[in-house]
């Protein structure tokens, strides 16, 4: 079969509706697991059901340029358009990785949102979450329905497999897929286990919430198996990664167990990418196992996914797959679809996912019952599986569960409320009248009406500060603003004496240095009112420099806080910076900033207080100021280490002493460990100088060396040319020519001497 029919194809002169699939995987485009797999499938599968496909890949390596555009060519051919990721136009730096492709992503949709009629985010990595955040904010996307697929999220992933998390990489993850799934349209599963573990675990799903089966498109249709007739198995392959995750301890284990196969030599293949088994690379743990057995083995690891399906497909082979996830893998689906004779090892909560025909293939997570299943195949052989889906039936469901994916609905929580609250800009000032200059000319600039500024001087010493304030003064008595003046007692108790002298329904904190976009107040204001958000951070543009910004070509970045994330906010601030929109209700229900001269951090402590205790607090993904930094800043003078333990103290107060103890420990040796990899960036970042420098004078070393070479071939042939000539006749002709000139030129001197 070549090719699907198409269902409910689009009426002749009606636009097809246009999907968009945003992958951290695609089959094809480096290594890839069942994620890879799934999307790809998805994306043929709705191509031939009459869909405008377009698969966006943020990957962190793309393909090579030819590779690229091989593989963008071949999807193509498919009915699918590949679109990598590409470099927005505004340098993004969102911290860390996984944020930063989020961000990227929602930069890009913005820019492309109209060409589009549905989005569908895989959950890996949490691709949506920015895009989403500013779905439910009333920022963008009203139209537009934004819907995540569940199929394996980062950290249960990592724990399925038996790993540490020793990477915060993971945790950031983690955080970014379930606030995705939270505020998605709707979400979609290949398994309900999956779902139901992950509410088990915390996760929040939208009303709209699906299990329907993996589609199926016409590239793997062909490869179903015609053979239907029980199978003898004279090869087992174990089908997946070589990785804890797949259970590749107890497959060895239930190898040792085999007996000779009473049908000749036993084959074995190990059919999958090498993974990781307790910090053990797989195929070095495989090796090492492998030396004991009686039989033949073989690893094949770089055969795509159509290449190793097929070969499944061919001959006498039994894949074994397992898994210590819950739910049926991809590749399980695979098998039963095309038809391959498998046994499923280890199965966690699938067999409602299953026909109710195919789950005698199931084995429980015991070496001795895989065994005794395989030398039950040998001896009494095994039945071809039955397609447990149609293709037809499950390409219609993914369609009309697209095509039914509406937006939430968006009203403001407020929306009795017709007036504009009243803001107080609480601006804090010390000896800097030049960069105050600059944020007084920001803020006079908002397109927001209803705001006041209270500006306080925090003891600035200098005349200059002095004469400026002084300078102010009337328009500020104008505008109805103010101007308070205290001693240098530090930046949190600046901000508090703000907040006491505000007399705005919301504060907008701010510091001197920096610069607000003419839209921020409006903004904030915006989404205050739409989400009901207690605390509002936001994206920001970080410069260096003591001048205005915005001038033309200026080397600036946007960058993108995380949010509330509990588990990393202990260890640092993902929350956003100080130059934060609070309800002043919610302000003075946390107590405000801390007030202790000589020790930063008082706003990451303020928003984990906040965050802790419930309080709604969300990161606008729009840029609304300008943050300038300076290694002149205010950290730079203070305790580093005091800083810390005052950004951990609310965690600690929701802990119980001897579980407080454990996370000063935890922190202390984390910081420690964060010290150490710091220094370690910075002697790889001098050995590389070094290495560049020394890789250099090789080059100009060699460069030498070949001209050293090519003149000595110079000389050699011209040694060479010249023995040549003095062998030929006309140079002895020549030689005999000059000697006589010689006897002429003797004869003529002495006649003249004569």
């Amino acid at each position: 079969m070549d090719s699907l029919p198409l269902s409910n194809p689009p009426a002749p002169g009606k636009v097809r509706p246009r999907i968009c699939l945003a992958t951290t995987e695609l089959a094809g485009f480096g290594p890839s697991s069942g994620l890879g797999s799934l999307v790809s499938s998805l994306a043929e599968t709705l191509a031939e059901a009459g869909r405008e496909v377009t698969v966006v890949l943020a990957r962190d390596q793309p393909p090579e340029a030819i590779e690229l555009a091989r593989l963008v060519e071949l999807y193509s051919r498919r009915g699918v358009r590949v679109t990598p990721l590409p470099e927005p136009s505004e340098r993004c730096f969102a911290w860390p990785r996984s944020s930063s492709r989020a961000y990227k992503t929602y930069r890009w949709l913005r820019e492309h949102a109209t060409e589009f009629d549905r989005v569908l985010f895989c959950d890996r990595g949490g691709l949506g979450y920015y895009a989403l955040l500013a779905k439910h904010q009333g920022l963008a996307f009203e139209q537009l329905p934004l819907g995540v697929a569940i199929h394996s999220p980062t950290l249960r992933r990592t724990l399925d497999n038996a790993e540490l998390v020793e990477d915060y990489e993971i945790l950031i993850a983690d955080f970014l897929e379930r606030e995705s799934a939270r505020l998605a349209d709707g979400v979609v599963a290949t398994s309900g286990a999956l779902l139901r573990a992950l509410q088990a675990d915390g996760w929040s799903f939208p009303e709209a919430c699906h299990v329907l089966p993996p589609p199926f498109p016409a590239s793997l249709v062909a490869l179903r198996r015609q053979d239907r007739e029980t199978l003898t198995p004279e090869e087992i392959v174990l089908f997946g990664p070589l990785e804890s995750r797949k259970r590749l301890r107890l497959l060895c284990d239930a190898l040792e167990r085999l007996e000779p196969s009473p049908h000749g030599n036993l084959r074995i293949v190990f059919l999958g990418p090498s993974g990781r088994i307790e910090s053990e690379p797989g195929r070095d743990y495989l090796a090492r196992r492998a030396a004991r057995w009686p039989f033949a083995w073989e690893w094949l690891d770089r055969m795509e996914r159509t290449e190793a399906l097929g070969y499944l497909g061919k001959g006498k082979r039994l894949a074994i797959v397992s898994s210590t996830a819950q739910g049926v893998p991809f590749s399980a689906w695979e098998c039963a679809f095309l038809g391959i004779p498998f046994l499923y090892f280890g199965a966690r909560g699938i067999a409602e996912d299953l026909p109710e025909a195919e789950r005698e293939r199931l084995v429980a997570a015991n070496p001795n019952a895989l065994a005794a299943r395989i030398r039950d195949a040998w001896l009494r052989g095994i039945s071809v599986p039955q397609p447990p889906v149609d293709p037809f039936a499950v390409r219609d469901e993914w369609a009309r569960w697209l095509e039914g994916l509406s937006s939430r609905d968006g009203s403001d929580q407020n929306p009795e409320r017709a007036d504009l609250p009243r803001v107080t800009v609480c601006l804090v000032h010390h000896d800097r009248p030049a960069l105050l200059s600059q944020a007084l000319d920001s803020l006079r600039a908002q397109d927001y009406p209803n705001f006041e500024v209270v500006l306080v001087d925090d003891g600035s010493a200098t005349q200059e500060a002095a004469a400026f304030l002084a300078q102010i003064e009337p328009e500020f008595a104008k505008r109805d603003w103010r101007i308070i003046r205290q001693p240098n007692l530090y930046l949190g108790a600046a901000r508090n004496r703000a907040a006491r002298e505000a007399k705005g329904e919301f504060l907008l904190f701010m510091d001197d240095d920096n610069l607000a976009e003419p839209h921020e107040i409006s903004t904030f204001v915006r989404v205050a009112r739409h989400t009901g958000a207690a605390i509002l951070t936001a994206t920001q543009r970080d410069f260096e420099g003591k001048e205005r910004f915005g001038g033309e070509g200026r080397n600036h970045y946007i960058f993108a806080p995380l949010g509330p994330s509990l588990s990393l906010g202990v260890v640092f601030n993902v929350f956003g910076d100080a130059n934060a929109f609070v309800r002043r209700d919610a302000f003075e229900a946390i107590g405000g900033f801390r007030e202790e001269h000589g020790v930063a951090f008082e706003d990451w402590e303020f928003f984990a207080k906040a965050a802790l205790a419930g309080l709604q607090l969300e990161v606008v993904p729009e840029p609304l100021f300008w943050y300038r930094r300076s290694a002149e800043g205010m950290f730079s003078t203070s305790s580093h280490f005091a800083s810390w333990l005052a950004a951990t103290s609310p965690y600690i107060a929701h802990l119980t002493p001897r579980l407080a103890e454990s996370l000063l420990l935890l922190q202390g040796n984390f910081r420690q460990t964060d010290v150490l990899r710091r220094e370690g960036e910075t002697a790889r970042r001098e050995r590389d100088r070094v290495q560049t420098l020394l890789d250099q004078k090789e080059a100009e070393v060699h460069q030498k060396e070949v001209e050293l070479h090519q003149k000595k071939e110079e000389l050699r042939e011209a040694r060479d040319e010249l023995a040549r000539i003095q062998r030929s006749r006309i140079w002895h002709l020549g030689l005999r020519l000059r000697r006589w000139e010689w006897k002429l030129r003797s004869i003529r001197k002495a006649l003249f001497r004569g």
